[in-house]
């Protein structure tokens, strides 16, 4: 993200068990490991589900449920390491299941040579963007985000997601995940007045907000969602 010195790693489960589970884990500890190693700054923030679980992602819409096997109960983090250049981070092997960038994964191993030569124009264009809310402006800023939410998963056959979360340990803060199969759609969407309006909602009650765009490097998304919208 950026200038290449911060990564995000976020991810969902069903339970707050499974999520402890995963904390757990030796793939965990391997990776807490390598951040201690290499002097990598490291912040985790629980987050809380916010907006329509069924518009969130482009499969569940399709197939009319949620883009997970259940929306009752959401346990996410993000977690930022930043202070050590993004191809060293990716230096520990992992990439995405498919090469290139035109697939939902993502950038990944052999894809980075690629991505170089590509016209930008054409590859995934991802987008994070934060939100200070004030708290008694909760409620209607996440009704006026469903509502935007609605409209994009009506109008934008390229919207892949748009996903919103709200930090579980703060009263403010929230946070925008938007992901699209071009940069044009991208575009599209950024000089929307669906997008438009939320801006001037949040202009209106002074909420603060700020947007990145993003490159992934590496996700499971594509086969969780796969398995969630099996008949």
């Amino acid at each position: 993200m950026g200038d290449g010195s911060k990564v995000r790693l976020y991810s969902e489960w069903e339970t707050y068990d499974d999520l402890n589970g995963h904390l757990q884990s030796r793939a965990v500890e391997s990776l807490l490991a390598f951040l201690e190693e290499q002097d990598v700054r490291l912040e985790a923030d629980l987050l809380r589900a916010a907006g329509d679980l069924e518009q969130e992602y482009r499969a569940g819409r399709v197939h009319g449920r949620s883009g997970r096997s259940t929306a009752a109960a959401f346990a996410s983090s993000a977690v930022s390491a930043a202070g050590v250049p993004a191809r060293d981070l990716d230096g520990r092997g992992r990439h995405s299941r498919r090469d290139g960038c035109g697939s939902d994964s993502g950038c990944g191993g052999g894809g980075h040579a690629r991505q170089a030569r590509d016209d930008p124009r054409r590859l995934p264009a991802y987008s994070l963007v934060t939100f200070s809310v004030p708290p008694s402006q909760r409620a209607k800023f996440e009704e006026a985000f469903t509502y935007v939410q609605a409209r994009v998963a009506r109008d934008e056959e390229a919207n892949r997601f748009y996903v919103l979360r709200r930090f579980a340990t703060l009263n403010h803060r929230y946070v925008l995940r938007g992901g699209w199969d071009s940069l044009d759609a991208y575009f599209d969407h950024v000089t929307s007045k669906r997008y438009h309006d939320l801006l001037d909602f949040a202009a209106d009650r002074r909420i603060e907000w700020g947007s990145e765009p993003f490159r992934v490097l590496a996700s499971s998304e594509d086969e969780e969602v796969a398995a969630a919208v099996k008949p």
